[in-house]
Parts: C-alpha cells; sequence; structure tokens
C-alpha cells in the first residue's frame, strides 16, 4: 500500500499542508517587515538630504562672509565634511545599505527613481562644482567672484530641496502601495487558509469520519445480533482495510452463529426423541407388568 494512502500518511499529507501554508505566511511577512524598514531608513536618509542641503548653504554663505582665515579656513573644512557626507547619503539612497536593511532602488520605483535620477544628476553637474569652488577657489579670484559662485548654488538650494521632497514623498506612495499590497496579500492568505481548513475538514470527513460512523453502526447492529450488516468502504487504506476485515470478521461470526443455532435445534430434536422414546419404554414397562 502506498504510504500516503494510508492514515499515517494522511496525517503527514495534511500536515504538510498547514505546514507549508505557515512557513509561507511567516516567510512573506519576514521579508515584507525587513523591505519595509529599509523603506523607512530610505525616507530618513532623503530627509537627511534637506537638512544637509541647507546646511551647506549656510556654511558657504559664512565662508562668504568671515573675514577671519583661521575661521574661514575651518569652515571650508566643515562644507568639506558636508559635502562628503551629503555624497555617502545621496548613493547609499540609491544603491542602497545592508546595514540599515536599504535595497538598491530598481525599475519598481517608477517615477521615484526618475526623481532620484534628476537630483543626482543636478548634485554632481551644478550644486557640487559650485561648492567645490568655495572650498578651493582659484587664485586671485575677487569676492565678488566667490558671491556669484555661492549664488549659484543658494539660487538651487530650495527649488532643489523641493525636488528632494517630491522625491520623499514618491518614495513615501510606494511605501503606501507596498503596505497595501502586503494587506491584500493576507487578505488572499486568509481566503487560502480558509479553503485549505475547509478542504482538510471535507477530505478527513470523507475519508475518516465517514467511514468510522459506518463502522460504528454496523458494530450497533451487531450489538443488536443483526449479523447481516456490513460496512461499504471502498477506500484502499488502512481504515478501508479495517472495513474489510470488518466484514469478514462479521461474516465469521454469522456463521459460527448459524452453525450455533443448528446445533442448538438438532439438540432439542434429539432431546424431543429420547423423551419420546423414553415415554414409550414406560409405557411398555407398565403394561409388561400388568
Amino acid at each position: 500500500m502506498p504510504f500516503f494512502k494510508t492514515l499515517t500518511g494522511k496525517i503527514i499529507f495534511l500536515s504538510l499542508i498547514f505546514s507549508a501554508y505557515i512557513f509561507l505566511y511567516v516567510g512573506a511577512s519576514f521579508v515584507f517587515t525587513n523591505h519595509v524598514n529599509g523603506e523607512g531608513a530610505r525616507i530618513n536618509l532623503a530627509g537627511h538630504m534637506r537638512f544637509r542641503s541647507f546646511e551647506m548653504a549656510w556654511l558657504a554663505q559664512k565662508i562668504i562672509i568671515e573675514k577671519d582665515i583661521k575661521r574661514k579656513k575651518e569652515l571650508k573644512y566643515e562644507l568639506n565634511l558636508e559635502i562628503s557626507e551629503f555624497e555617502k547619503i545621496i548613493n547609499r539612497v540609491k544603491d542602497g545599505d545592508k546595514e540599515l536593511g536599504i535595497k538598491p532602488m530598481d525599475n519598481h520605483y517608477g517615477n521615484s527613481l526618475l526623481l532620484y535620477n534628476n537630483i543626482f544628476k543636478e548634485w554632481n553637474n551644478e550644486l557640487k562644482p559650485a561648492l567645490l569652488a568655495l572650498i578651493e577657489p582659484p587664485k586671485n579670484i575677487s569676492i565678488d567672484n566667490l558671491k556669484n559662485q555661492y549664488e549659484k548654488y543658494d539660487s538651487r538650494v530650495h527649488s532643489y530641496v523641493e525636488d528632494i521632497s517630491r522625491f520623499v514623498k514618491a518614495i513615501e506612495n510606494y511605501y503606501e502601495a507596498e503596505v497595501k499590497r502586503f494587506a491584500l496579500f493576507r487578505a488572499y492568505a486568509l481566503a487560502a487558509f480558509v479553503l485549505i481548513v475547509i478542504f482538510v475538514v471535507v477530505y478527513m470527513r470523507k475519508t475518516i469520519v465517514a467511514p468510522l460512523q459506518k463502522l460504528k453502526a454496523a458494530a450497533e447492529a451487531i450489538e443488536r445480533v443483526d449479523f447481516d450488516a456490513r460496512v461499504d468502504i471502498k477506500s484502499r487504506d488502512d481504515i478501508g482495510m479495517l472495513g474489510s476485515t470488518f466484514n469478514n470478521m462479521v461474516q465469521s461470526l454469522k456463521l459460527l452463529f448459524d452453525e450455533r443455532n443448528k446445533a442448538e435445534k438438532e439438540l432439542y430434536e434429539s432431546k424431543n426423541q429420547l423423551q419420546a422414546i423414553m415415554s414409550q419404554q414406560s409405557q411398555y414397562v407398565m403394561l409388561t407388568a400388568r
């Protein structure tokens, strides 16, 4: 008999179905949680981009108006650090960060990726060169030219931050869409679980409960000395074999019961014959004695 046709095999089969469902649901929840956490960290980094854009504008302005050479040098050093940090952040937003759980952006991000590419391009082509010119200006450059370099950055920083804000909003929309998608997945998972439960209940009732109820009814019939009772179980499993064995047992009991009845009948008839013979002999003895 194939293993999965046995009662043990059926129980293992049903257990595997539930285990597979739980494994898939928990696994999907784990993947989604990690993905959502990464998107939260990405939004946070994008928020830092806005802050640091204004911070760099403030430092650039301080460099322009500062007269003290030592202090100006310190401000340039701070601005250089801000540029380096901004570079790291803007790259991590796009390329991801394993430590923060941020995955690289791909084409699934749609409009978010397009906005990021525009932000990245403007940073490298316009804003960053303008800031670097303030840190290491060409020799003999006038204050007016330095102010022009600053104004080049300052004129774009507000619209640039607005672009970053639109990018952050797009990421938030993507995040909310992912949450809704997972909520829909959970609804489908719940519906699948209900269908699995219905399948298991129907399957167990058909293959286990119903045959056992037939066996119970047949056993009660035998208890009432109805040896014509039989169970109709055609499944090729342990319960089917039990039903076949039960029918054979009832057939054997019926034969034994019939033989017993036949023996009792023959014994009764022999007893009557013996009583008749003894009665005749008693009458003969009485007649002979007269």
